[in-house]
């Protein structure tokens, strides 16, 4: 091979196992994902091999002359654009300007990242979403192997485990809920795409335990989310759907009875107290339903009233609401970004999620009756794109660090689909200097953002020295969301 076909095999694709392309972000984005759901107690050391990732795409995406699409209407790129741009000027007037820098680089990166990645998928989508899905089925069989693990250990000792015994390597267990807002309907996804009934029925099993660990710790926001994110599905895409729900719904039965026998059931057996957490939802529901979040909207609300445009800069809800001792973050994607980047912001921000689900609901829409596999995936990317954003209102998924590289990964099978059911006439390219400027400005921002706290990172809260009965720490980029 000379040089130039190697050149041209590098710019555009490797024919390989019948794929054109290898889909190298979205894969890694995925696997990283997964692999963060073992590392234990490690929020910075998440954020620490995240930037790494998003170094590496950056460079992959710069080096390659990745080419960065929107479909024919713009509006959700203009609105994308400014929401950016109402970021950056917000963060130049904030409190602690490198820190907002920092928010919007680091947020712009995980885009511009989601979209490069969808753009690799377009070409033998179905495939490549397949290995999506199983890099997704495989971490979550291996994170039961060790709660499975973890437990067994606790019966043998004769010791009732909580939550955190079940649920490892979060800080907050709520973390792990967040990242089941998206694991849960692509496993399901997985388990009606599959080809053969042996390999159904392993990932009907295995979506059934996934679910019993979402019943098990009472995850409301999650499961407001996926109950949304079907029901819409239903609604839009009608009979299409019935698969997809269907098996979402006995899926989610089989892991209420699960978590019924198993943590219920079973450990009056072994002398233990039942240790499932499901019962006392419906109570945390009736006493307190939004656990302490009407204090920090309330908060948001404040804010919003003080500066209404801008905001008081992305991230300086962690400054401005530290003292509630509640949270560094309002648990609601729609009050933190009016509270912090201002309200015409958030408003850029709605625009561009509607232009963008408009863009899928249109193009699942113009599926023959007859096409039931991308009727299939349609269903799962619109009910799974549901959860997403609902699930969100009411949590601070858009910005732990599982959530956020699931939800590249949600960006990239999305983005991916669309892409692969138009034709390429149809697509707005970005210039490569506009993209290459838009990632050099947000490494730049990233950087300066992340040398404030450079030598002061633990790799974990056993570092932190405790400063006072009562005190708390409070996660937002790093695990001590406060400065």
């Amino acid at each position: 091979m000379n040089a130039a076909t190697k050149n041209a095999s590098w710019r555009h694709g490797i024919v390989l196992s019948g794929v054109r392309e290898w889909p190298v972000l979205v894969l890694l984005i995925a696997s990283m994902a997964m692999l963060n759901h073992f590392a234990p107690h490690s929020h910075n050391a998440q954020r620490i091999t995240h930037l790494a990732l998003l170094a590496f795409a950056s460079a992959y995406i710069f080096i390659r002359r990745s080419r960065l699409i929107w479909p024919s209407n713009p509006a959700g790129g203009i609105a994308l654009l400014l929401f950016f741009l109402l970021g950056v000027i917000s963060s130049s007037r904030a409190y602690a300007p490198s820190y907002g820098f920092l928010e919007v680089g680091y947020t712009l990166l995980l885009v511009l990242t989601g979209l490069a990645a969808g753009r690799e998928m377009a070409d033998s989508y179905s495939k490549k979403l397949n290995w999506v899905l199983t890099i997704c089925a495989i971490g979550c069989a291996a994170y039961l192997l060790q709660a499975f693990v973890g437990l067994s250990i606790f019966v043998q000792m004769g010791i009732t485990p909580g939550v955190g015994d079940i649920i490892q390597n979060f800080e907050n267990f709520r973390f792990f809920n967040h990242a089941q807002t998206v694991t849960v309907p692509l496993l399901v996804l997985l388990c009606c795409r599959a080809k053969t009934q042996k390999v159904r029925y392993a990932v009907f099993i295995l979506a059934g335990f996934w679910w019993m660990l979402l019943f098990t710790v009472g995850g409301r926001g999650t499961m407001l989310g996926l109950g949304a994110g079907v029901l819409v599905a239903l609604v839009l895409m009608k009979g299409t759907a019935k698969l997809f729900v269907g098996m979402m719904a006995l899926t989610a039965i089989t892991g209420f009875v699960l978590d019924y026998l198993i943590f219920y059931q079973l450990p009056p057996v072994f002398g233990l107290e039942p240790f499932g957490h499901s019962s006392a939802l419906v109570d945390r529901t009736v006493h307190d339903p939004t656990s302490s979040r009407t204090y920090l909207w309330r908060r948001c609300l404040q804010m919003i009233a003080a500066h209404p445009m801008l905001g008081v800069g992305p991230m300086h809800f962690a400054h401005g609401g530290m003292d509630l001792r509640l949270g560094s973050h309002p648990h609601s994607w729609v009050m933190q970004y009016a509270a912090e980047w201002g309200i015409p912001a958030v408003i850029c921000l709605i625009a561009t999620i509607g232009a963008a689900g408009r863009r899928l609901f249109c193009q699942a829409k113009a599926l023959a009756t007859t096409d039931v596999s991308d009727g299939l995936v349609a269903t799962g990317l619109i009910a799974t794109g549901t959860a997403i954003v609902v699930d969100a209102l009411v949590s601070g998924s858009f910005i732990m660090p599982i959530s956020q590289l699931l939800i590249v990964t949600y960006l990239a099978c999305a983005s991916g689909w669309v892409w692969s059911r138009t034709r390429p006439s149809t697509w707005t390219v970005v210039p490569q200097f506009a993209l290459r400027g838009a990632i050099g400005i947000a490494v730049i921002m990233v950087v300066l953002g992340v040398s404030v706290d450079a030598g002061d990172l633990p790799g974990s809260h056993t570092d932190y020295p405790v400063k006072g009965p009562g005190f708390s720490i409070f996660p937002r980029f790093w695990f001590d969301g406060r400065f």
